[in-house]
């Protein structure tokens, strides 16, 4: 869990399908802004949304957070 920027709990949790930031204590919402990055394997561009999301290159297949 993340800490929510409103009501400050670690109650909040990341919506794969809809890129949100949601917390469960105080119902805030912040949507995540996608990013250009590029992969540290291949150097490929890729969206990026969080630093774990995506977890790993669509292009090479290697993991970003093992």
């Amino acid at each position: 869990m993340f800490e929510c920027e409103k009501c400050h709990t670690y109650e909040t949790e990341y919506d794969y399908k809809n890129h949100e930031m949601i917390c469960k204590k105080c119902g805030h919402i912040e949507k995540i802004e996608p990013k250009q990055a590029v992969c540290c394997h291949c150097s490929q561009p890729h969206i990026q949304w969080t630093w774990f999301h995506p977890s790993g290159c669509d292009k090479c297949g290697k993991s970003f957070v093992d």
